[in-house]
């Protein structure tokens, strides 16, 4: 009996003592995070990719990955199902960009909560890290990679992150034998002196297959500057050995001369990226920095390009640097560009 009133009291007092004995409750951790500095390159190009640092891991926003990956064998579609509460990724569609892609990330009063919703790809819920930054997702960057397909490695030596895409397989080009029939005899001359050239601009087969191993490789750091008056849409329209060997007037000789060439539109973005056109299919983005456009398929080079009103007309030309640059080591001719 004494036991059990001994008990009683003693329950009692821990009662009593909880009540008026204030507990000291431990804070949930604050998140940071901070814009990172770290440079990304897809396939070795240079891609500026903005990104957040938290807890030393890097954050990438999703659709600022989905347009990096546009017209690789890697792309995806990103959208919002708000039944399922879910972010959802399907592999293989290209992603159709909404203008919020690869803005300057906010610096001051970040909202940062790790996110709750389920992000699925291609319809199996993934377990990557994701937090909510300013009402916006954010995911690691190494887990998205891993779940979208890319590779993903850190060069401690120049402390980059370096991304690859799988390979991405190119369709021989077609040719119409009909149309060539049906050239003119001025669009005749023409194809003659474009086939005189020491390479074929209009129907290039080279791939990284051909190359040997005593290859030209351009050095592709370079910062970004401006020139606004790259930007914009620009068609090829013609090919010449030098600059001076243009003549505009051949456009007045040959109004209707149709320029058949490996490249067809080249489309020039505020902040240093483009992409090629050929026959209305986007083949990818690459960067540019005011005088230097990059080639990142198959030869990483760097071409020089040069901007000059001519009649009232403005003209860019473009080294092309291709195959025969890179493993023949001949010096680089000009694509001619009309801005459109």
């Amino acid at each position: 009996m004494t036991n059990k009133l001994n008990v009683s009291k003693l329950v009692a007092m821990i009662i009593v003592f909880t009540l008026f004995v204030p507990m000291t409750v431990m804070a949930a951790p604050t998140l940071k995070a901070r814009v990172t500095e770290q440079k990304v390159t897809l396939d070795g190009t240079i891609f500026k990719l903005p990104m957040y640092n938290i807890d030393n891991s890097n954050y990438v926003k999703l659709r600022d990955f989905a347009v990096m990956l546009n017209d690789t064998d890697n792309q995806f579609s990103v959208a919002w199902d708000a039944e399922k509460w879910s972010v959802i990724i399907t592999t293989g569609e290209q992603y159709k960009t909404e203008g919020s892609e690869l803005t300057v990330l906010d610096t001051d009063n970040l909202k940062i909560v790790a996110a709750t919703n389920k992000i699925l790809v291609d319809g199996v819920e993934t377990g990557i890290s994701a937090y909510i930054i300013n009402d916006t997702n954010y995911l690691k960057l190494r887990e998205l990679s891993d779940v979208v397909g890319v590779g993903c490695e850190y060069n401690a030596e120049t402390m980059t992150a370096e991304l690859t895409t799988a390979p991405v397989v190119e369709s021989e080009p077609v040719v119409d034998e009909e149309a060539v029939n049906d050239d003119t005899d001025e669009e005749a001359a023409y194809r003659e002196y474009i086939n005189s050239l020491p390479y074929n601009v209009v129907y290039s087969t080279i791939t990284s297959d051909d190359l040997n191993t005593n290859v030209l490789t351009d050095h592709m750091n370079y910062k970004f500057v401006d020139d606004p008056e790259l930007i914009g849409e620009w068609k090829a329209v013609y090919f010449v050995r030098n600059i001076a060997d243009f003549d505009p007037n051949i456009f007045v000789l040959y109004p209707d001369l149709v320029f058949r060439g490996a490249l067809d539109v080249l489309s020039f973005y505020a902040g240093g990226t483009y992409e090629t056109n050929k026959d209305n299919g986007h083949y990818r983005i690459a960067n540019w920095t005011k005088g230097l456009i990059v080639r990142p398929l198959y030869y990483m080079t760097i071409c020089a390009y040069e901007i000059h009103q001519i009649d009232g007309v403005t003209y860019m030309f473009m080294q092309w640097k291709s195959g025969d640059y890179v493993s023949e080591h001949m010096t680089p001719q000009y694509y001619v560009f009309q801005k459109q």
